[in-house]
Formats: C-alpha cells, structure tokens, sequence
C-alpha cells in the first residue's frame, strides 16, 4: 500500500468510494477467499458475482431514481458498474486495502444487513456499512419492513444488532477503527 495512504488520513472522495465498497456483490470463491485470509481491493475484480451489475444491486422499486442519486453522489455521468467501483478504489489509492470479512450471504429470509471490513497496511481496520436494500429476492421486503420500520419507530432493528456484532467481531482494539456506509 502506499505508504501515504492509511485510514486515518483520507481524502473526502476516497471516505466516499469506501463508503460504497459493501453494495459491491461478491461470489461465492470471493467469500471463500475473504474467509482464507482476505482480498486486496485491487483484487476483487476476479471475484464479483457479475462485474458489469450496477454495483448497488437490483432496486426492484424506483431503480432510475436511485440510480441518478448515487452517479450524483459519486461524482460521475452515470451510475457505475461494479467493475467502474473497483476501478475508482485502484485508482483513488485503495488497492492495498485487504477484505478481511464479509457479513452473511443475502437470502430472501435475511434481514438485508451488509457489511466489509477491512485493513490497511498500518494495521488500522474499517468497515463499510450498506444501506437498505431494494433486491426483495435478497432481503429487501425484511429489509424495509423489519429493519427500517422497526428501527424508526422502537430505535431497536435487527440490522442494528448485526451491525453491533459485526463491528465488536472486527474492531481494532488499539481503537484505530472507521466507519463507512449507513
């Protein structure tokens, strides 16, 4: 990694772009691999489930509006594919970052939560959090209803207890810890 380079010392644009890096899709062998050890970011192409997916997956409901809203968020014409994300992360200095873990594969019973984590080369950890999810054949129905409902009105999800398990299975417990995503 570029030495310059850490978690603690990122532009807006690359906090941005890591912020993005858990609607990514990975494969089964990219689970495999993550779970053997982890993934360099600059890897990760080999290891999509389809490179040329919008990265955000499928929205089933309002797909032009999200869409629209993420290519402006992220700066570009148009929204990118999952290759453009990984592409951007090279190029933006965050190849070296290593994938060390990856919350549970989506299934139509899940409640939707998705997370990364990951290291740099100085030891420093992060993890990017998903937003909600709009794929009903992965999650979204529970998604929205359980999660996001219930989160609105009681303050007490399931994606918020995942979420917690999540970060206490990946901080650092020096404290050098990043959060990304929502």
């Amino acid at each position: 990694m570029n030495s310059n380079i850490t978690l603690d010392n990122l532009t807006d644009k690359q906090k941005i772009w890591l912020s993005q890096i858990s609607y990514l899709e990975l494969s089964s062998t990219g689970r495999e691999k993550i779970a053997s050890g982890g993934i360099k970011v600059s890897e990760l192409i080999d290891y999509l489930a389809d490179e040329d997916k919008p990265f955000n997956g499928n929205a089933s409901m309002g797909d032009e509006i999200f869409k629209e809203l993420g290519s402006r968020v992220l700066g570009m014409e148009s929204y990118p594919t999952q290759k453009e994300v990984v592409d951007e992360l090279i190029d933006c200095g965050l190849g070296d970052l290593i994938i060390t873990d990856i919350s549970k594969e989506q299934s139509f019973l899940s409640s939707g939560f998705q997370a990364l984590a990951f290291i740099d080369g100085e030891g420093n950890r992060g993890i990017s959090y998903r937003g909600s999810d709009f794929d009903f054949t992965k999650g979204g129905v529970r998604d929205w209803l359980e999660s996001d409902m219930i989160e609105y009105f009681t303050n007490d999800s399931t994606q918020r207890k995942e979420a917690l398990e999540f970060f206490e299975k990946n901080k650092d417990l020096a404290g050098n810890n990043y959060v990304y995503g929502h």
